[in-house]
């Protein structure tokens, strides 16, 4: 099972809607997303998650951004409505500190007869009170680690066999330019059982970064791909378009042409590679000369991101 964690940006929540139904139906992915800046773009995605019955996992206590994160009450609200049922929805408190505040303490309390998700960011420093909570809990706990973050001791600590390893597989650059052409992403799909996870997690083609960016003097296209065949064997790799004119950060349309006629060359000379609605999306832009902006060309990625994984699950 595969977990892709989102921040719920704009294009990410936007990522998550133009999802296909096979993939939504199929039982291998449930997103999780951490509602940040505002929920007014949450407000906005939601009747569509509603409508689909959307498998989610909601962070009701985002970290994100720090100067004035959205409160569990902000967040609940979203779905507690008289207005419809979303049966599909798994809240999830996000452990980022060493300590549990009384509302999220009040929160799994309330939450006792309902699944819930911990996502253990940090280890806390007593973990009597959430042994003690998990005790009484009937319904499904589902516990993500985040790995390099969080010990083998912390975790064995907490018996659920519902255990998901959270990695960060993009290694993230302050320049587009330092990007490297290609470079190993990851083989968590292939190992994660053998670790003795259930499922497990990554930040797509983003990674754990929280920014409002700028404007960039080149122009990056991040594609996964599988090594080798057969794919569900494979490592997963990730390959850097860049733009080729990045002398200054005018004319970022150009610089998406530039490195999207490299992506179709490669996807071209790699038959492995050219499949589902991201690569179709890439090829049309392409046909058409059509520059969508940044943020839907992260979305176009994050979605062949999720197909590929789905076609290797």
């Amino acid at each position: 099972m595969y977990y892709p964690f989102f921040r719920g940006k704009q294009f990410e929540l936007t990522t998550i809607t133009n999802l296909s139904d096979e993939l939504i139906n199929s039982g291998k992915i449930i997103p999780i997303v951490e509602p940040v800046s505002n929920n007014r773009d949450m407000k906005s995605h939601f009747p569509g998650f509603v409508e689909k019955n959307l498998p989610l996992i909601l962070i009701v206590n985002p970290f994100y951004p720090r100067e004035s994160p959205l409160s569990i009450t902000e967040v609940e609200s979203l779905f507690i409505s008289p207005n419809y049922s979303y049966s599909n929805l798994i809240p999830a408190i996000l452990i980022n500190s060493n300590t549990l505040t009384r509302a999220e303490q009040g929160f799994i309390t309330r939450y006792r007869d309902k699944p819930i998700t911990f996502i253990h960011f940090q280890e806390l420093s007593n973990t009597q009170w959430i042994l003690g909570e998990l005790s009484h809990r009937a319904k499904k706990t589902l516990h993500v680690f985040y790995d390099g973050k969080i010990s083998q001791t912390y975790q064995n600590i907490f018996k659920s066999r519902d255990k998901i390893i959270l990695r960060d597989c993009f290694h993230t650059q302050a320049k587009n330019a330092n990007y490297p052409p290609d470079e190993f992403f990851s083989d968590l799909y292939f190992n994660y059982q053998s670790l003795g996870y259930s499922g497990f997690s990554d930040f797509s083609i983003v990674g754990d970064s929280f920014g409002k960016g700028g404007r960039a003097h080149a122009v990056a296209i991040h594609f996964v791909y599988p090594e080798k065949t057969p794919i569900n064997t494979s490592n997963i790799r990730i390959a850097h378009f860049l733009s080729d004119t990045n002398g200054s950060p005018t004319n970022p349309g150009g610089k998406y042409i530039e490195a999207l006629g490299k992506l179709i060359s490669f996807v071209n000379q790699n038959p492995r590679c050219n499949f589902g609605k991201g690569v179709a999306e890439f090829r049309s832009n392409h046909n058409q000369s059509h520059f969508p902006g940044l943020g839907v060309v992260k979305k176009i990625s994050m979605i062949h991101h999720m197909e590929l994984i789905f076609q290797i699950l």
